[in-house]
């Protein structure tokens, strides 16, 4: 009974919160600080759900452009990475949510970036799009290398974008790592606790393409130690 009625409330709230992120990036649309501004208004959803989201790194902070790789799990993603998104980064999303009511247009005027995994041309172009939005506009692209939701299966193996940008770009990789949400119990009345943890940057100096591939297998033993890390009862 708890679990429906914090999802009935955070789905109100959340219909509230794409009217005013439309507004807002419709007065100044493809701003590069639209997403990170806009995400701060999930804060009382974050409250309605009784979740809070402990940042273990609560002064990272870069000031250079940058690919940034997130862990993609569920719908709560938006939520637990929504008070650390790192100013003037949009994100690389799947097209499919373009045409969703409210949330593709919020999308769209912000500025993020949508891609076709279907067509391989099409995914490669948005590559280019990405790595000229950092190299061109002084925008960081942030990516959620593993394509899909995985759901309770762990760390996903990654797919090669994110690390073909960064390194035509020139520029580093820094991964955001959220605890597993399998962990969360929304159905009880106790404030639920997940984690968020900025890693070390991962340089790109000196790497050609042919380097993407350990370069994303490099990131990915990296987050799943940090997951894992979070996932340990002392640090619930």
């Amino acid at each position: 009974m708890t679990y429906y009625f914090k999802l009935i409330c955070v789905c109100l709230y959340y219909c509230i919160f794409l009217v005013l992120a439309n507004l807002f990036a419709i007065y100044r649309p493809f701003h590069a600080n639209n997403t990170h501004r806009i995400m701060k208004w999930l804060k009382p959803a974050l409250w309605l759900a009784n979740l809070r989201v402990n940042n273990l790194t609560p002064y990272f902070q870069y000031n250079k452009p940058a690919v940034y790789i997130l862990n993609h799990q569920d719908l709560l993603d938006p939520l637990l990475f929504s008070q650390v998104w790192p100013k003037d980064t949009v994100i690389l999303i799947k097209r499919s949510l373009l045409f969703f009511p409210l949330l593709g247009s919020a999308y769209w005027l912000s500025g993020n970036l949508f891609i076709n995994r279907c067509s391989k041309k099409q995914a490669w172009n948005i590559i280019e799009q990405a790595t000229d939005a950092i190299m061109h506009h002084d925008k960081s692209v942030a990516f959620m290398p593993e394509g899909t939701r995985s759901g309770n299966k762990g760390l996903l193996p990654f797919k090669l974008g994110a690390f073909v940008t960064a390194i035509r770009a020139g520029v580093d990789i820094i991964p955001i790592c959220a605890s597993p949400t399998s962990q969360l119990n929304l159905n009880s009345r106790k404030c639920q606790k997940a984690t968020i943890q900025f890693l070390e940057p991962i340089s790109t100096q000196g790497l050609t393409e042919a380097d993407a591939a350990t370069l994303a297998q490099k990131s990915h033993l990296l987050m799943k130690k940090a997951i894992e890390e979070m996932a340990k009862p002392q640090n619930n």
